[in-house]
């Protein structure tokens, strides 16, 4: 019988997992660090980057399904497993992610925490759509808490302008205008509305 997981990262049921995805959804699923620790040394050909981002998909997943508690606990997996073999990159995802879900809750003090830690990671990594994703999550922030940051969020534009992801643009330039109207700079805010 498939375990909610397999079910959930699988849709066709005839579909065998991989031996990487195996490993990931047993990681998870491991109840104590040690039991982690023994499944990494039985399996370590399969201690790779693409384990981070099998985690990482098993993450996004259990996001999708409203399943945050669970997403969180695989993205602890997947830094762990990322740290260890030396995955910047993998490391650096899963921080953002984690950062958004804290996000998500409104627990804006320790999103800030991951968001702060991956955002070098990416820097360093060449990731701009990773900096661009950690930055417009800082500057969301910023606008909950009203710790309107201008500076930031222009330079989110920047970014935004540089992946030439339309998408990205346009909530990019959205936020510019909310702080922007926040502040009090009407014209300035109903400009890089119509940009938006």
């Amino acid at each position: 019988q498939a375990t909610i997981d397999q079910a959930t990262f699988v849709s066709n049921p005839l579909t065998q997992l991989d031996s990487t995805t195996e490993l990931a959804l047993k990681l998870i699923r491991a109840a104590t660090d040690d039991e982690r620790r023994s499944l990494l040394e039985k399996d370590k050909e399969f201690v790779t980057e693409k384990l981070t981002q099998a985690l990482l998909e098993q993450a996004r997943i259990y996001v999708e399904n409203g399943k945050l508690s669970d997403a969180l606990a695989a993205l602890h997996v997947a830094q762990s497993v990322a740290e260890s073999i030396g995955d910047q990159l993998g490391l650096a995802q899963a921080l953002t992610r984690s950062g958004n879900i804290y996000r998500m809750q409104g627990d804006y003090e320790r999103a800030l925490v991951y968001l702060r830690k991956a955002l070098p990671l990416h820097e360093s990594a060449g990731n701009k759509q990773g900096t661009f994703n950690t930055l417009s999550s800082v500057s969301t922030i910023n606008s909950f808490t009203g710790d309107y940051d201008l500076e930031l969020a222009q330079r989110v534009v920047g970014l935004a302008e540089e992946t030439k992801n339309t998408q990205s643009i346009g909530i990019s330039l959205s936020q510019l205008a909310a702080q922007h109207f926040a502040l009090g700079n009407y014209a300035h805010a109903f400009d890089y509305h119509q940009k938006s």
